[in-house]
């Protein structure tokens, strides 16, 4: 049966792939049920989308290595496969049987793979991994304790850097303690090489970075002449221009996503119609709430984002959140609506057969990275308006907007962000002035509104003879501009 339906699709006109594809999907098929009839998993009976499993994948997958085929023909042999599933079977989606993620079992662990300090002197490696290490609040200062993450990663670079500059220029000694080595001699140097080639934004970040590792790992130490050099702030001896935002109202925003939503669903193709429907749903989210990107992939259906009858409750707790506040609200009626469905179909199709409760998935079934969303968003952006712009413009255009649409609550952006109101007026909040322009352009039309009433009057009352007298032009005048 299988092989009829192959044969009628693309020996009959069917999807349009090259030939050679076909011929090579058509033979990984083959191969496919070659082996399952091998290891007595092959049910005639079954139709092909019936067949693939996760079990039956791996056991696939061992077959294939127990026969001396390495990494990179199963790569090859797992992606023909899925191209001739989606052909056999197009209403099933496919995307759990990639490659990347059904070998990603024999790799090693990343944190094993990854280790940001395993280039540096071995005293230095012994200081991180004590600082990271937790113990008695009594015994000394952990800085690493209320640090996340990323920021902990972020230092561990930013060390990493001034590693390589030591190195570099030959003042590097592996002897000597990290305090040691950070003389006044030695910063001024690397604050100077850094001038060279970064903006004041970035020499700042690099020296708050430093000045984070090593408190860190000898937090017996002041480090706080590194970005208060002469207790002047680096931020105030380097002035950091930030570059014009456009906003956007968010109601373009929701409007927006929620469109791009409602033309996926009508898309014959189901790989688009499911990223696209995650995709404006997502960005519906993001403009009626602008929760923080790192927030947002966070989301975990049924513990932080909850059905409550007809809307969805939201609730980032403070681990997931920059300013440590617990956030918590309801999703309005008609993205409720949008999201039920992606949840009930889009995810349930790129889920396929794992068993992780992300919210937002890739077209591989995996949960979408702060990484993923944040390119997502800069793409459709650019197409849409013809410049990209990142997830956190979602939050300047709320705190714009939303006091331009409630002007007797100015509280409500802060309260929807999360932050304080001082926070809003001083990195977010358009508002004040988009008013001032707004009144501006009203007035305007309303005085060349009475304008044009007066001409019309006076045009109208001069006669035939007055208006043509009005239309000429004057002695030694021009054609109006």
């Amino acid at each position: 049966a299988s092989g009829a339906t192959w044969v009628s699709i693309h020996h009959g006109g069917g999807t349009g792939i090259a030939s050679p594809d076909a011929h090579a999907a058509e033979a990984a098929y083959g191969r496919w049920l070659a082996v399952l009839m091998v290891l007595g998993r092959l049910d005639p009976a079954q139709s092909p989308g019936e067949r693939v499993t996760q079990a039956a994948a791996q056991a696939f997958i061992a077959e294939l290595r127990r026969c001396g085929n390495n990494d990179a023909t199963i790569r090859t042999r797992l992606s023909l496969l899925c191209t001739a599933l989606q052909s056999l079977a197009p209403q099933i989606s496919f995307t759990w049987l990639h490659p990347r993620r059904l070998l990603a079992a024999g790799a090693r662990p990343a944190a094993a793979a990854n280790r940001d300090w395993s280039d540096w002197p071995a005293g230095d490696q012994l200081l991180w991994e004590a600082g990271l290490r937790t113990g008695d609040i009594l015994d000394q200062p952990n800085h690493a304790a209320r640090l996340r993450p990323a920021t902990l990663r972020s230092a561990a670079v930013g060390y990493r850097r001034w590693l390589a500059f030591l190195r570099g220029n030959d003042l590097l000694d592996p002897d000597l303690p990290p305090a040691g080595r950070v003389t006044r001699d030695h910063v001024r140097a690397y604050f100077n090489c850094l001038r060279e080639s970064h903006c004041n934004a970035s020499v700042i970040a690099r020296h708050t970075e430093l000045r984070r590792a090593l408190q860190i790992m000898q937090p017996e130490h002041d480090f706080r002449w590194l970005t208060s050099p002469g207790g002047r702030s680096l931020s105030s001896v380097l002035p950091v221009s930030h570059k014009p935002v456009r906003i956007i109202d968010s109601k373009v925003l929701y409007d927006w996503g929620l469109a791009m939503a409602g033309e996926a669903l009508r898309h014959p193709n189901p790989e688009q119609r499911r990223i696209g429907c995650r995709d404006g749903v997502l960005i519906a989210l993001f403009a009626a709430r602008a929760p923080r990107v790192r927030s947002m992939a966070s989301l975990r259906l049924g513990r932080t984002l909850i059905r409550t009858g007809d809307t969805y409750r939201l609730v980032f707790e403070h681990e997931d959140i920059k300013t440590g506040r617990r956030l918590e609200y309801h999703t309005p009626a008609r993205l409720s609506a949008a999201l039920a469905r992606y949840i009930a179909v889009e995810r349930a199709e790129l889920l396929g057969e794992q068993g992780h409760d992300g919210v937002w998935l890739t077209e591989y079934g995996a949960p979408m990275s702060i990484h993923d969303i944040s390119n997502m968003i800069r793409r459709q952006s650019g197409q849409a308006f013809g410049t990209g712009f990142g997830p956190h413009r979602f939050r300047h255009a709320l705190g714009t907007s939303a006091p331009l649409a409630d002007p007797a609550h100015p509280g409500v952006a802060a309260a929807i962000l999360g932050v304080s109101g001082h926070m809003v007026e001083q990195h977010y909040n358009r508002a004040s002035q988009a008013d001032v322009a707004h009144r501006f352009h009203d007035s305007l039309s309303k005085t060349r509104a009475s304008v044009r009433l007066t001409a019309r009057r006076a045009f109208d009352a001069a006669g035939p003879a007055g208006q043509l007298a009005l239309a000429l032009p004057r002695p030694g005048e021009g054609e109006a501009p």
